[in-house]
């Protein structure tokens, strides 16, 4: 009975998504014409991902069922995994690194650390907190490099080696950074991938120059103007690297009156520029 509901309301899901979303954009209208296209799940990650723009049904259940809390928990060594050589913090991908560090405290309920919120110190909970606080900093740094991370040793709480490596890696309003991603969008090309790796490598490459120039309108015409000026550029770009067996597409999509959206996870990306 349980597994008929919980399928019975990810139907449900799909069906609402699909209603108020629209489901058309111009990464669906490239692929219909790419004879490779790969399986649903590929094409529709919005859809077929646990980390929906909707509350998923899985987490949904999941915070109804009894084992689930939203009282932080104390913290011990096991809950925090060593990171990948590969996820470690080099000095070229602070960005990233910072996004994986802030997702797994943020799941722990443990983000009071970076941002240096603790109890009074002779509170009672001071001396707990403090303690996982040390487990936190021998985490992160053991998810650094040791030349980085030998510059942080001497710090005394979490937040200090926060803001220590913002201070040094932070790519906002590096002039040099964004000419690095600018140039790398404008060389960036399909060749050999499948259209939905060519736009993954364009989307991740905007999502990093968004977070370097920081950009936040305090109007929100001025947001709105922002927002469809971005995405008419990067529709050009996604056209501009496509190979030559997409001109009649791509000639289809520049000859409309009004050029098709991007797809719904990039607008909400987009949407991060408006004001609050």
């Amino acid at each position: 009975m349980l597994q008929l509901f919980f399928w019975a309301a990810f139907i449900a899901t799909i069906f609402f998504s699909v209603d108020h979303h629209h489901f058309v954009s111009l990464i669906v209208t490239i692929i219909i014409a790419d004879h490779r296209r790969p399986p649903l799940p590929e094409i529709f990650p919005t859809f077929f991902s646990k980390q929906n723009h909707h509350q998923s049904v899985l987490s949904y259940c999941y915070q109804l069922s009894p084992m689930s809390t939203k009282n932080s928990t104390p913290l011990n060594s096991n809950d925090l995994q060593v990171l990948q050589s590969n996820y470690r913090l080099d000095g070229s991908n602070y960005l990233q690194w910072t996004q994986l560090v802030r997702a797994t405290l943020k799941g722990r309920k443990k983000l009071n650390h970076l941002e240096g919120n603790h109890p009074a110190q002779n509170g009672p909970k001071y001396e707990d907190w403090d303690d996982e606080d040390s487990l936190i900093m021998t985490w992160l740094w053991n998810s650094m490099t040791p030349e980085i991370s030998r510059n942080c040793m001497f710090c005394s709480i979490t937040k200090d080696i926060w803001e220590n490596l913002c201070q040094t890696y932070s790519m906002k309003k590096d002039t040099a950074a964004c000419y690095e991603i600018e140039h790398k969008i404008i060389h960036t090309s399909q060749r050999s991938l499948l259209v939905t790796n060519y736009y993954g490598m364009l989307n991740g490459l905007w999502i990093e120059l968004d977070q370097c120039q920081n950009l936040r309108m305090k109007c929100t015409n001025d947001s709105i103007a922002l927002v469809k000026f971005l995405e008419r550029v990067r529709i050009f770009n996604i056209l501009y690297g496509l190979n030559s067996e997409f001109d009649p597409i791509r000639i289809q999509i520049l000859g409309k009156e009004k050029l098709p959206s991007l797809s719904l996870r990039h607008q909400m990306s987009l949407h991060r520029l408006c004001p609050q």
